[in-house]
């Protein structure tokens, strides 16, 4: 959905993004369905200024406003790209309404019950042969940080 993709003819369907900043600025660049399933504690980064605090509800606001899983009010709905909010967990869900008051529901990602495991590919089963070779098969504690 930048210039380069969008010169060759290039859409997108649906995004889906687990930022609330990310949902906003793809659908408004991209003008397609958004899902914002946030994976993150709602307004959770301690540096937010108030100002910033409140361009967050702001984007959040806007979406909601044309989330099609929300009741309208109004009985009709924002026009635009049609979004969908949906939380990754029953906390976050919670989170969000403490901040909002706006209730979402909340839908685990599918991998934790579907009973599906992913197939590594060659190079991802060279390296984890190679790993098992460098560390003499003994199991190693991967901390990874985001």
């Amino acid at each position: 959905l930048w210039e380069a993709e969008r010169a060759a003819g290039l859409t997108a369907d649906v995004i889906l993004c687990m930022e609330l900043r990310d949902a906003y600025f793809l659908r408004h660049v991209s003008k397609s369905a958004t899902i914002y399933y946030p994976a993150i504690i709602f307004l959770q980064d301690e540096a937010l200024t108030e100002f910033a605090a409140a361009e967050y509800l702001r984007q959040f606001d806007e979406l909601a406003q044309h989330d099609v899983l929300l009741p309208s009010t109004s009985g009709s709905r924002a026009t635009g790209p049609p979004v969908a909010i949906v939380a990754q967990s029953p906390y976050l869900a919670e989170n969000i309404f403490y901040h909002t008051r706006r209730q979402i529901p909340a839908v685990r990602p599918l991998a934790l019950y579907a009973g599906i495991q992913h197939q590594m590919n060659e190079t991802a089963a060279a390296w984890q042969q190679r790993r098992q070779y460098v560390a003499g098969s003994a199991p190693r504690l991967w901390l990874l940080v985001l």
